[in-house]
């Protein structure tokens, strides 16, 4: 009979790979101050973009999405209405036509 830890061994797995299985992550902290989260200041960090300046691009951006959506609503109102305009001259000459035959 096989022993209970022998029945929760993976028969496929060679040693190498039952080691990885228990060893912690590469790259994770080994000291409780590595593992810190408190901020660390980099040094020399010179890709800043200030804060207003990209509030301001972005309602830039966001005003003209606004206006070009109008715009484009706006056309769309005009062609559906000349296209309506259109379908009611064609109606009156059909029902004129169709009064004509009478």
């Amino acid at each position: 009979m096989q022993t209970p830890q022998a029945l929760h061994d993976d028969p496929g797995l060679g040693p190498g790979l039952r080691l990885a299985q228990n060893a912690p992550p590469q790259g994770t902290p080994a000291t409780p101050e590595e593992r810190a989260q408190e901020f660390k200041p980099v040094q020399g960090g010179s890709d800043t973009a200030s804060a207003g300046s990209l509030l301001v691009a972005a309602y830039i951006v966001m005003w003209a999405i606004l206006m070009g959506f109008l715009v484009l609503s706006w056309r769309r109102g005009q062609r559906l209405a000349t296209r309506i305009g259109d379908l009611e001259k064609s109606l009156d000459r059909a029902e004129k036509a169709e009064a004509g035959d009478d």
